[in-house]
């Protein structure tokens, strides 16, 4: 199976490589694909109670945890569909109360099913409504109204199965969770613009003319509850990669340009060091722009994983949008036991082994002690994944991408925690917001030591550190990152 579906990916990007007969190629260009971080990547959910439902859902939006190689088949299609469900540009007053209300019922359902473990409970009393293939729930960002009706299905739909035997995972049953496709572009659906991707893409169109969204210029979402690995494992990474290679054949074979962000960053790293696509990159990818890449991981997720987050931070469109103690509940609720989570923690040697990274009246927890921290909050999924999913260092030790320039773009004058103190830790139970003890400098959500480990991916040169006040989000939007992703694409697109 997996040969199958990486020979699709191949005939696409190398048969198709210079065009398809009888384009017009005096005007093409190279393809750009911007891929988002978590809270701009949206994922749709159905759920059905049998097996002929969850097969219908397959065909309404591709669920990689099933048949893979229809799945990777079906991105191709995607990337020449019209737009799949109608969004709003931006959230309107009505759309504010509703996610504000549904959080605050999130919030308080998360307290009382913490210990449920995996939701297994709430499954059992029918919470999750059964839904035809056009009825799609909205599950990142939590907007659809039905989940107000059924608050436990949110967290149901948000956690992973995990098999220790076969280090796999999958969703819980009778769930379907994927990445929403948002049309032919890839940009249909109402967080990209929340989270300010539209003004990068705007930014894109206005300076390089030529570059249309849906023609040559694409988003590309994927599931963020999985670390790259689980990704590999599920074909996500060939869905991602036909995905780019018909682009790349509908414009003339050029090869594309990846801007990506965040923990998009990591996604396409992996992607394009992963032994399986190296012929695939050799012909399809030439560029690739980080910005904010966590590429060591970063010390919120340890406060993630304890309280939800810190109420300080300002950056989060999340937590301006519901407030801050509905997000922390349901950042700490969804996250126990999810795979991109545990990936995302501090990792050695960017982050010292013997560093505190938090505290409590009981003890200290170093770098290499985080699997004894999540043990403490209760979260024994995330303890057995992590020898297997906490990689980071693995995937940078593999150096520079061959044959793809790369640069990194990033704030880097922002106050930003690198350990916090709290109270005692109860197994299942959000702790209370953490005190900082130790702050340094950033882009407030990603630490400078994990940030500057881009110089094990490409030359100093190519790595620019923003000043001023640019943080994690902004850095999307700022008019002086975008001059930096314009100078980097100036030097790619002339290749």
């Amino acid at each position: 199976m997996k040969f199958a579906v990486v020979a699709s990916v191949l005939l696409a990007g190398v048969l198709l490589g210079e065009g398809v007969a009888g384009q017009d190629c005096s005007n093409a260009l190279s393809p750009i694909f911007i891929l988002p971080g978590i809270t701009g990547s949206s994922l749709v959910a159905t759920f059905s109670s049998n097996g002929r439902a969850r097969a219908a859902a397959s065909a309404a939006e591709p669920d990689h945890f099933d048949d893979v190689a229809a799945a990777a088949a079906a991105a191709a299609a995607a990337a020449a569909a019209g737009p799949e469900d109608a969004t709003p540009s931006a959230l309107n007053n009505t759309e504010i109360a509703l996610v504000r209300s549904l959080a605050g019922m999130l919030a308080t359902q998360a307290v009382n099913n913490s210990r449920n473990g995996n939701g297994t409970q709430g499954a059992r009393r029918n919470v999750c409504p059964t839904v035809g293939t056009s009825n799609r729930l909205q599950l990142w960002v939590p907007a659809d109204a039905r989940f107000l009706l059924h608050r436990n299905c949110f967290f149901y739909a948000m956690r992973l199965q995990y098999n220790k035997a076969t280090n796999t995972f999958s969703n819980n049953t009778g769930a379907r969770v994927s990445a929403k496709s948002g049309g032919s572009s890839g940009m249909d659906y109402l967080i990209w613009d929340i989270a300010g991707y539209n003004k990068l893409a705007a930014f894109i169109s206005t300076a390089f003319p030529g570059y249309v969204a849906g023609k040559n210029m694409f988003a590309l979402p994927y599931d963020w509850r999985l670390d790259i690995t689980a990704m590999d494992n599920v074909r996500e990474m060939d869905r991602l990669a036909a995905r780019i290679s018909v682009a790349v054949a509908a414009n003339c074979g050029k090869k594309a340009v990846l801007i990506a962000h965040s923990m998009g960053t990591l996604v396409t790293l992996g992607l394009l060091q992963n032994p399986r696509f190296e012929a695939w990159r050799q012909q399809n990818v030439k560029g690739f722009v980080a910005l904010a890449p966590p590429f060591a991981g970063s010390a919120l997720t340890v406060a993630q994983r304890v309280a939800g987050g810190e109420r300080s931070q300002k950056n989060d469109w999340l937590d301006m949008l519901m407030g801050a103690s509905p997000t922390l509940d349901i950042k700490w609720a969804a996250a126990r036991g999810m795979p991109s989570s545990v990936m995302l923690l501090p990792t050695t040697p960017a982050f010292p082994a013997d560093m505190v990274v938090a505290t409590t009246p009981q003890r200290n927890y170093t770098v290499t002690q985080l699997p004894e921290l999540l043990a403490a909050t209760g979260d024994q999924q995330s303890v057995d994944m992590y020898s297997s999913v906490h990689t980071l260092d693995t995937l940078l030790a593999k150096g520079p991408i061959p044959g793809v320039d790369t640069f990194c773009i990033y704030g880097a004058n922002v106050n930003t925690t690198l350990a916090w103190s709290y109270g005692t830790i109860v197994a299942n139970t959000r702790t209370k917001t953490g005190s900082p003890i130790a702050v340094g400098k950033g882009d407030g959500t990603v630490n400078l030591r994990s940030l500057r480990e881009c110089n094990r991916v490409t030359s100093a040169d190519r790595v620019t550190e923003l000043g001023g006040d640019i943080n994690h989000g902004t850095v999307v939007t700022d008019p002086a990152a975008h001059a930096e992703v314009g100078k980097a694409l100036q030097q790619l697109l002339a290749k």
